[in-house]
């Protein structure tokens, strides 16, 4: 991954958040989150994260969502992708990765895949909806770039991986109004 500042949103995993249970849980971001283990990935690029499968975790609160990913939270006003900046699928933030992994942010099941593997949604036990969709039009990728390490149906627990993804940047080549077929991004695959 690139460290261009121009890239400011490479890969961004923007998180949009539809509450059932409360529209006012709290987001506990700041907890500290260790890997379980650490290897080479299998492409040989000795990428650590793409083995990893859990985190280390503090006890869990109810009806929270703990951080899906590491890298710098920011408003989700500020995604280059009025879709996701104007709220029209929930309120929620957006994560400048600075690692390739998503974990689960919660204990629940994952009631959404899709087949281009760059997004994935969940339940909490508390009831609490969450698309967590990493960067901006990938679904353009179809799955190139992108490990998905779940299913439809399945029950996961807080801190366990769901996908990790492995490109190298997304260009943001054009903010603001646009008209059909403007250049706005470009993906540059490792």
């Amino acid at each position: 991954m690139g460290e261009d500042p121009n890239n400011i949103f490479i890969a961004i995993g923007t998180v949009c958040i539809a509450f059932f249970v409360s529209a006012t849980a709290a987001f506990f971001l700041g907890a500290e989150k260790k890997p379980a283990k650490a290897a080479a990935g299998a492409d040989g690029q000795g990428m650590e994260s793409q083995s990893e499968t859990q985190v280390n975790l503090p006890a869990a609160e109810p009806n929270t969502l703990y951080a899906p990913l590491e890298g710098e939270v920011v408003p989700l006003e500020q995604v280059p992708d009025e879709t996701f900046a104007s709220g029209v699928l929930g309120q929620g933030f957006a994560v400048k990765p600075s690692k390739p992994c998503v974990y689960a942010p919660f204990d629940g099941t994952v009631i959404q895949t899709m087949d281009s593997k760059h997004a994935v949604g969940l339940q909490s036990k508390d009831g609490m909806e969450v698309l967590i969709h990493v960067g901006i039009d990938t679904v353009d990728m179809n799955g190139e770039g992108f490990d998905l390490k779940c299913n439809e149906g399945d029950e996961v627990k807080r801190g366990q991986l769901l996908l990790s993804f492995d490109y190298a940047s997304v260009n943001v080549e054009k903010t603001g109004p646009a008209e059909v077929m403007d250049k706005i991004l470009t993906v540059t695959n490792s």
